[in-house]
């Protein structure tokens, strides 16, 4: 299992983005990989982009990809169409997608579930092909929170696979370690996050409450054999510093 990083620290994080300032700092962190948050627009071009890639002897991972709820609207589709055929050119494997958000509070629905796993799998079948995976995130504050929500969603797709993060299932009451073994055939990406409880935070690796190190024996147990992306939305520091925790962590 080979590790990466993500961006969204550094979006979060800075006014303006620096993409050479984030692959250095990624680079300099110990990390293999990354994976953008960023639209395409501020990327630079394929052929602009490999050559600080090898420079820095890092990898595209993948790239964060949302769908909303709404059938009607189909720009998500067609954006998420766009970054799989920039990522293709780098032999991106998961794309990493976030969906679900419910726009008022009020109990999950069957049918919010069928028109995700609706766009999912419109989005999955433009993936596939090029041989990509589309690698549903389920995150906190949206309709696929728990290993629960998983399996409602599954039940509706076929070519939709999944991206686990440690935190997020954690923070929602879920064991990462079950949902990995349970999930087994369906997991392609990993995000590997802490949470603090007390806080109510996500924290660098190591500074919160999530059973890592569990997680990480399950993935052995599967034979998981894909990248792992260490992810952190916001610092009390600055990204890189963070990046260096978490990456500090994981050689302990």
């Amino acid at each position: 299992m080979d590790i990466a990083y993500h961006t969204l620290t550094w979006a979060n994080f800075y006014k303006d983005f620096d993409l050479d300032r984030v692959l250095t700092d990624i680079s300099k962190a110990g990390f293999k990989g990354v994976e953008f948050v960023e639209k395409i627009s501020l990327l630079c071009p394929p052929s602009e982009l490999k050559p600080k890639l090898r420079n820095l002897n890092l990898s595209l991972v993948s790239l964060s990809l949302g769908l909303s709820m709404d059938i009607n609207d189909v720009s998500d589709i067609r954006q998420t169409e766009e970054k799989i055929d920039y990522a293709k050119e780098f032999g991106v494997i998961p794309m990493m997608v976030c969906g679900g958000w419910l726009k008022e509070k009020r109990p999950k629905a069957e049918d919010d579930f069928k028109i995700l796993a609706e766009k999912l799998e419109i989005c999955a079948l433009y993936a596939a092909r090029f041989n990509m995976f589309m690698a549903f995130h389920p995150h906190k504050d949206t309709i696929v929170e728990t290993n629960e929500d998983i399996g409602r969603l599954l039940k509706y797709t076929k070519l939709t696979k999944l991206c686990i993060d440690i935190a997020h299932l954690s923070s929602c009451g879920s064991d990462p370690a079950k949902v990995i073994e349970k999930h087994k055939e369906k997991i392609v990406y990993v995000h590997l996050k802490d949470w603090s409880k007390s806080s109510n935070k996500f924290v660098e690796l190591g500074q919160g409450d999530v059973k890592i190190l569990e997680s990480i024996a399950a993935l052995n147990r599967i034979k998981y054999n894909g990248w792992l992306t260490v992810e952190l939305d916001n610092t009390d520091t600055d990204p890189y510093e963070s990046a260096k925790i978490s990456a500090e962590f994981l050689r302990r």
